[in-house]
């Protein structure tokens, strides 16, 4: 298992749309939100928990375009504490790119109504949104699986596997203990195909320690060749509905039985306060790290991140 042992900034840009704002389509001038982050042709797709806009990124000119999600109540498409609809968000936190270059977004399940699937068809435009409750009911039931609130933040698919990850930054349900894990489920469930539930089984992270006190949580999944990378951000949330003080991110490979962070730092080696929410391995820029954050402002634009991630092999 390769073994990073830095990752470092070496470039980072706010995302603004290259259309700009579009009040009859409401659309912001920027990228608001950085939840997930996926490769589809040769771009990456940037999901936003809080807005129904995929934005399409050319990581080395940073052109953003922005492809529109169906509008919730109201026919609006941005949702937050500062509208007053923040509850009815479809909460999408992770994406994966399907072997037919489509893409699949996630919703975190924290409430019934973020317990959906969107699958995007970049090239058509084509949009179909899927009520996936009955996929959380049994993730949520799972042993092991959560130890608190549900909430799905990454996916990837790999191998004819889909890959899904709890994040357990939520608030604790029971005696066990909160804890990130990993299942993986046939992807052809993503097109209705029926799953044996009783061979998914339940794969814990093991920890990978805190920044400044923070526990770091899973926040994204992506591979590089056939390793199964992540991204984690340390953030002082009471549950899985409300964000906190972050104090930093890290990046790292897992693997069932052991798993390897480094804090995500500055050109000085130190942490930067910053929560990332996806990460990507493009495998046309080979060697080439990219994480996407979301500072949790409804004014700030979501940033790009290229790190240069050093290792031992």
């Amino acid at each position: 298992m390769t073994k990073p042992t830095g990752a470092r900034i070496v470039r980072r840009a706010p995302l603004y749309y290259a259309a700009g704002a579009d009040l009859a389509t409401d659309r912001p001038a920027h990228v608001r939100a950085g939840s997930g982050l996926a490769c589809v042709g040769r771009r990456l797709a940037v999901v936003q928990d809080d807005a129904n806009w995929l934005a399409l990124v050319d990581p080395e000119t940073l052109h953003v375009d922005a492809l529109a999600l169906p509008p919730g109540p109201g026919g609006v498409r941005l949702f937050g504490e500062d509208r007053g609809n923040k509850a009815d968000k479809l909460d999408l936190e992770a994406a994966a790119t399907l072997p037919d270059g489509r893409l699949l977004l996630v919703g975190s399940g924290s409430t019934p109504a973020r317990c959906c699937w969107v699958v995007v068809d970049p090239a058509s435009g084509t949009v179909d949104v899927q009520d996936q409750s009955s996929v959380y009911r049994q993730l949520a039931a799972m042993p092991g699986f959560c130890g608190a609130e549900l909430n799905l933040e990454g996916a990837v698919v790999h191998a004819g596997r889909l890959y899904l990850a709890q994040r357990s930054n939520g608030r604790q349900l029971g005696p066990q203990p909160r804890r990130d894990a990993l299942v993986w489920l046939p992807a052809s469930v993503v097109d209705g195909a029926a799953c044996d539930w009783t061979g998914v089984a339940c794969h814990p992270l093991p920890s990978i320690g805190d920044l400044a006190g923070v526990r770091l949580t899973l926040t994204d999944l992506c591979t590089r060749g056939d390793e199964l990378w992540f991204a984690a951000a340390a953030e002082d949330s009471p549950d899985a509905y409300h964000d906190g003080e972050v104090t930093g991110s890290a990046v790292g490979v897992w693997t069932v039985n052991s798993a390897v962070a480094v804090p995500i730092t500055d050109a000085k080696g130190e942490v930067v306060p910053v929560k990332v929410e996806g990460i990507a391995w493009p495998p046309w820029l080979p060697g080439r790290c990219f994480v996407v954050v979301d500072h949790d402002s409804v004014e700030k634009p979501a940033e790009l991140l290229e790190l240069e991630v050093t290792w031992d092999s």
